[in-house]
Parts: C-alpha cells; sequence; structure tokens
C-alpha cells in the first residue's frame, strides 16, 4: 500500500481546516454523517483499511460503535468483559493527559487490546482518546487486517490526535446542547405544572407580553392567547399600581426588583390581587431583551390580612378596656397590700416565736431551698456542725464537712423528694462531719409554698451515734461468741473423736476378742455380748456423726465447694432425698474461714429442716460468686408453707432452724430471703458479701 496521500505539514494543516470547518459548520442533526464523513477522510488521507469511534456507557460497564468510516454505527459489545471495558477507560485516562491526544498501537499481546481487535475483526490498529472536558468519551481506533507492520508517520499522527480532539468537542458540544434542550423542556413542564394560583409570563422590552403559562387560565380567566397584549391593560387604578409601573421599566432597564404587588383586572370585571416576582432576559453586554416573570394571586391571603386587621383593631379595644379595669383593681390591690403589711408584722412576730421552739429542739432542723442551699436552721443543727446558724445560710452539704460521698448521696436523695414529693422517713445514715464519722436517723419532707408547691425540703437529723456504737459493740460481741461457738465445736468433736469414739472402739473390739474366745464355751452369754457389740458399734457411729456435724473433718483443706458437696452426697444417702449442689466460681475468691464455716452451716439447718419438715423428693443447691456477693439458693419440691407479711412474724413461729440462719446472715451483713407457697416448694435465699471480714472490723 502506498503512503503519499498526505506528504507535507502544508497537506496536514489544509486537512485540518477542512476538517475543522466540516464540524464546525454543521447543524446537530447531521453531525453523525459528518463524523462518517471526516472518519472516511482521515481512513483515505493515512491510508488505512477502517477507522471507527467507540464511547463509553454512562455507567462504564459497556463500549458502543457509535461510527465508522463506512457509516454511522450503533454497535454494542455486551459480550465484553466489564473488566476489559475499564481497563481501556483507565488506559484513555493515561492517554488524555496532553492537550493533543497522541496515538498508542494496540498490541496483540496484551489480553484486553487482542479480545478487542478479534471483536471488531482486524488484526492491527490504532488508538487515540477522544478527550472532552476531563474524562475521556472514548476514543477513536484505526487499523485493519493486513497492517501487521504498519506504522505511524508524524503528521499521521497529528492528525489522528487533532480529529480526535476535533471530533471530542462535537460531541461534547452536542452533548451540552442535548442536555440544555433537555433543561428547557423541563423547565416548560415545571411552568404548565403550577398550581392554579401561580402563573408564568414573559413580556419584550415594550411592556407587551409575548408568552404565558396555561395557567393563566385559572388566575386571570383569560385563554394564553388573549392574554398576549400590553401589560398595562389589565391593571386598575389602584395607588399600588403605580408602584408596579414603576418596577417594570426599572425590570426593562435590567435593575433587579423585589417581590411587588399589582392589582388587576379578571376577565369578568373581578379584581385580583397579584404578587408578582421578575427577572431581566439579556443577550450580551447586559442588552435587556425581554422580562420574565412569576404571578402568584394572593386575593385570599390579603382578605386574610384585613380580617386580621380588623381582628388587631378590635384586639387593642378590648385591651383598652381591660387596662382601665386593671387600674380600677389596682386601687383595690393597693388596700389588699396595706393589709398585707399588718398580716405581715403578725407573721414576723410568730416566726420569731417559731425560731424560738425550733431552737429548743435537740434535733437538728433545716430548711433547703430548690438550688439545695440552706436557708434556715436550729440551735441543735449548729451546735451538730459548730458554727453559727446564720453561717449555713446559701451553703450546701459539701460546704458543712461532709465526705464527698455523703453529699452526693444527701443531694440526690433531696433532688428525689423535690421531684416525686414524697417524704424520706426514718433513714439511718453513716456520715463522715470533718473526718469525724456519725450515725443519723434522718427526716425529711418536701417543704411548700402556700400555694402547694414544692419550693426545698425540710429536714429532721438525729444524732444516733453513741446508739450505733453501742450496737456495733453488740455485734462485734455476738460475732465473737459465735466464734467461740465454732471453736468449742471444734473442741467438742476433737474430743469425741479422739477419745470418746476411740474408747469406744477399744470396748468394742475387747468384746468381739471376748466373744470369740468365750462364745463357744460359754454359749449362755452369747446373746448378750453381741447385743453389747451392736450396741458399742452403734455408739460409735453415733459419735463420730456428732463430732462430723459438730466440725466437718479436714474442713479447711477441703474448701466450702468441696464440703458441701461431701455433706450433700451424705444426706443423699442417709435420707434418700436427691441432692443437686453445683457451684461456681467460689474457689476462686477464696472466701475466708468465717464465711465458709457460717455458709456451711446454713446450708446444714436448710437441708435438717428439708428433711424435717419438708416431705420433699428433690433438692437444688446453687452457690455462685457474684461481686462483690456469694449468692446461695437452696429450693426443694416439699409440701411448702404460707409465709407471713413479716419476717418477724415468721421467726416467732419457734422456728430454730430460721432463726439460726437469721441470725448467720446478720452477722456477715447479708440477706435472707424465704419464698414458699402451700404444695409449691420453699426457696431460700441468701446474699452474702464476700467482703465481711473487712466491713466486720470497720
Amino acid at each position: 500500500m502506498m503512503r503519499n496521500s498526505l506528504g507535507s505539514h502544508e497537506d496536514l494543516a489544509r486537512l485540518i481546516a477542512d476538517i475543522s470547518i466540516s464540524l464546525m459548520s454543521v447543524d446537530h442533526s447531521e453531525i453523525d454523517t459528518k463524523i462518517a464523513g471526516v472518519l472516511k477522510t482521515v481512513t483515505d488521507s493515512i491510508e488505512m483499511e477502517w477507522c471507527g469511534i467507540f464511547q463509553f456507557s454512562g455507567d462504564g460497564t459497556r463500549i458502543y460503535m457509535t461510527h465508522e468510516s463506512k457509516g454511522i454505527s450503533g454497535r454494542v459489545f455486551p459480550e465484553m468483559e466489564n473488566a476489559i471495558t475499564c481497563w481501556f477507560s483507565e488506559k484513555m485516562n493515561f492517554l488524555s493527559r496532553d492537550e493533543i491526544p497522541r496515538c498508542e498501537v494496540l498490541s496483540p499481546d496484551n489480553t484486553h487490546e487482542k479480545h478487542f481487535m478479534e471483536m471488531i475483526g482486524f488484526g492491527s490498529g490504532f488508538i487515540v482518546p477522544l478527550k472532552a472536558s476531563e474524562a475521556p468519551l472514548g476514543f477513536l481506533c484505526c487499523g485493519g487486517e493486513r497492517l501487521l507492520d504498519r506504522s505511524l508517520l508524524r503528521v499521521e499522527e497529528t492528525l489522528l490526535g487533532v480529529v480526535a480532539k476535533m471530533i471530542a468537542n462535537a460531541l461534547e458540544h452536542r452533548r451540552a446542547s442535548d442536555s440544555l434542550a433537555s433543561s428547557e423542556r423541563k423547565m416548560q413542564r415545571l411552568i404548565e405544572r403550577l398550581s392554579d394560583d401561580y402563573f408564568f409570563y414573559r413580556h419584550d422590552t415594550r411592556g407587551i407580553f409575548t408568552y404565558v403559562s396555561d395557567s393563566v387560565r385559572n388566575v386571570l380567566g383569560y385563554e394564553p392567547e388573549e392574554f398576549l397584549g400590553h401589560f398595562s391593560k389589565y391593571l386598575t387604578d389602584s395607588p399600588i399600581n403605580a408602584k408596579a409601573r414603576q418596577s417594570t421599566q426599572l425590570s426593562i432597564k435590567g435593575v433587579r426588583q423585589d417581590p411587588y404587588e399589582v392589582e388587576v383586572i379578571r376577565k369578568g370585571g373581578e379584581i385580583v390581587t397579584l404578587e408578582v416576582q421578575e427577572i431581566s432576559v439579556e443577550y450580551e453586554k447586559g442588552k435587556v431583551v425581554a422580562v420574565e416573570g412569576i404571578a402568584h394571586n394572593i386575593t385570599k391571603r390579603k382578605k386574610y390580612e384585613e380580617l386580621i386587621r380588623r381582628q388587631k383593631d378590635e384586639l387593642e379595644r378590648m385591651v383598652a378596656e381591660r387596662t382601665a379595669k386593671l387600674n380600677r383593681m389596682n386601687e383595690t390591690l393597693v388596700l389588699k397590700v396595706n393589709q398585707y403589711e399588718e398580716a405581715k408584722k403578725k407573721i414576723d412576730l410568730l416566726v420569731g416565736e417559731l425560731e424560738v421552739i425550733l431552737d429548743s429542739v435537740p434535733a437538728a432542723i433545716f430548711y433547703k431551698d430548690l438550688d439545695h442551699r440552706f436557708i434556715r436552721a436550729n440551735e441543735s443543727f449548729a451546735k451538730f456542725f459548730g458554727k453559727p446558724k446564720e453561717s449555713y445560710r446559701g451553703k450546701t452539704y459539701f460546704d458543712l464537712g461532709f465526705g464527698q460521698y455523703s453529699a452526693e448521696e444527701f443531694t440526690r436523695e433531696d433532688e428525689l423528694i423535690m421531684k416525686t414529693g414524697k417524704a424520706k422517713r426514718q433513714t439511718v445514715s453513716k456520715v463522715v462531719v470533718n473526718n469525724v464519722p456519725k450515725w443519723l436517723v434522718i427526716d425529711k419532707i418536701p417543704y411548700r409554698d402556700i400555694k402547694g408547691d414544692i419550693i426545698g425540703i425540710i429536714g429532721f437529723a438525729l444524732d444516733v451515734s453513741d446508739f450505733k456504737n453501742a450496737e456495733e459493740l453488740i455485734f462485734s460481741l455476738n460475732k465473737k461468741l459465735t466464734e467461740a461457738e465454732e471453736i468449742e465445736r471444734l473442741r467438742i468433736s476433737r474430743y469425741l473423736h479422739d477419745t470418746v469414739a476411740q474408747n469406744l472402739s477399744s470396748a468394742l473390739i475387747d468384746c468381739n476378742i471376748l466373744l470369740d474366745e468365750y462364745g463357744g464355751r460359754f454359749p449362755e452369754i452369747l446373746p448378750k455380748f453381741s447385743e453389747l457389740s451392736r450396741i458399742l458399734r452403734r455408739s460409735v457411729e453415733q459419735i463420730r456423726h456428732l463430732s462430723y456435724d459438730l466440725r466437718p473433718p479436714h474442713f479447711e483443706k477441703m474448701g466450702i465447694t468441696n464440703a458441701l458437696y461431701s455433706f450433700c452426697q451424705e444426706f443423699r444417702e442417709k435420707y434418700g432425698i436427691v441432692t443437686d449442689f453445683l457451684s461456681a466460681g467460689v474457689e476462686e475468691i477464696d472466701p475466708d474461714f468465717n464465711l465458709q464455716i457460717n455458709l456451711y452451716r446454713i446450708v446444714q439447718e436448710a437441708l435438717n429442716n428439708v428433711q424435717r419438715h419438708a416431705r420433699a423428693k428433690n433438692v437444688k443447691i446453687r452457690l455462685v460468686a457474684s461481686h462483690p456477693d456469694i449468692i446461695l439458693r437452696v429450693e426443694d419440691d416439699g409440701r411448702g408453707f404460707e409465709v407471713p407479711a413479716s419476717f418477724d412474724e415468721l421467726l416467732s413461729r419457734k422456728c430454730m432452724g430460721l432463726k439460726g440462719m437469721q441470725e448467720r446472715v446478720r452477722l456477715l451483713r447479708g440477706d435472707l430471703k424465704i419464698q414458699s407457697r402451700p404444695c409449691a416448694g420453699t426457696k431460700i435465699f441468701v446474699r452474702l458479701p464476700v467482703n465481711s471480714r473487712e466491713k466486720n472490723d470497720e
């Protein structure tokens, strides 16, 4: 194939000029035909077999062949993988970085390019990106089946780059024109869909309407064609129309106007008020060629505004009458104020007497406002904190020497009383005042004004530190007594096991020896010695059981969970009651010995009650460590009983086992709850703090 059709730069410039003129002077409807012609010219000029335009779809997943040198095309390649399309898109981005796009040879060694060439049906070729704005629209491709060794001359490569740039601009310009036309069509549809109260219009610089939307029929009753005329023929003689004429003239001069009102005559003679917003339509260099506007029918709104004005006048009249009435009431109020002053003097006298009474009360009494500040206190309150009572006005708990925790707790308590209106009765609190621990019995009630609204709280506090210290001493003595009881149990257990049980075992052995030696020779003593042996054996077993109940062997080494498990197994074997024991997390917290032995005794008492009274077949025992407590639950399926409302009433029924459990739980600072119903079994719930030793020491 010869290559002399594009021999010089002059030929290149002449050809580019012809192509440029061809693409610039064409109508949008003929752009596709012109592009196909340009491709035919390029194909002939660089002596290629074929040339085509490929464009990417909007979502980037497909490639369209839209034009080719043989005519306008519309082929789509849906079978081409998305990865190939994306690869070509990235390649075009890279190639389109120059002002004039550069060409690149399609390589049959590249998988994507090879697949593309097979799709369009030629063996080799060149591609040039179609660059528009920033992103490529697609690419120009030329080549043929017999061009495997073909290379481009510099002028040919320049021609392809320039042609690709011009075609891309033409396509982009058509896209922009299509988008503008679509936008204009949407605007037209929007105008035509204006509500019944609006219509759109356009008039020229003489004030003659050249266009009006169909909605003018709903607003003013005119058909769009008959409305076209000078705007002034629809205006009334209302004074507001003078400003409307002035605003229209200013809009014609290009001066932007704020919305204004105009009064016009509706078809049929009805007067209508419109609110108009106009803008100037400029062609070039600020020259106004038309004015466009939207008119809104505000007749109903104006009627409402007039109604509101009349109502406002009526309201002002009523206010004047009311003011006169208030003046008369004010004169009466002055008389009442004088009477109030006299009453206030009497109240001040009563308040003084109340102060004397409050100061004589041994309990500390105080008043607080809604901001948690003290507004009054008696002498006992002042003595308790060691300062004059007047010095506490305006102070809070945090200013009185309370510890941080006590001050915060009391503040939350007061907030709840003021919020709910419920009094707080007989609460015993341990507080630290000036680093000295004290015990207080506190009552708090809402402080209400004469209308019943809560304006603060009134508090009554009695120092019971001496009583609580005595109670703590008694509690400590009871604890030591319980510990002494356990020590005595241990001593008796060891004595019974090591002495009495051993002596009885020795007597049993001696009895058996005598029975073996002399039983044959003296048959008359055989029954008595057999009975004696049986009695001794039973006594040894009873002594050992008693010793075990008093103190489980190796309790300290076994731990609480193993000791309770062994005890439950023996209880099941001895009484035939299925006993299910489970423990979780107790060994990890390593409870002290005092807590362990009391837990063991509580379980002992509970199972003894089951065996004696419940007539149960199954018992569940659960021992769980739940920081900062240990939870014990004993549940049986026995006959149950009716639990009275008061726990003290339950203990008064001579329930020694429950009393023992309650006393042990109390000494360990825990809680004991019992749930039961006739024929529904019994549940015993015990909560004990793990750090009971530290709390008791405190």
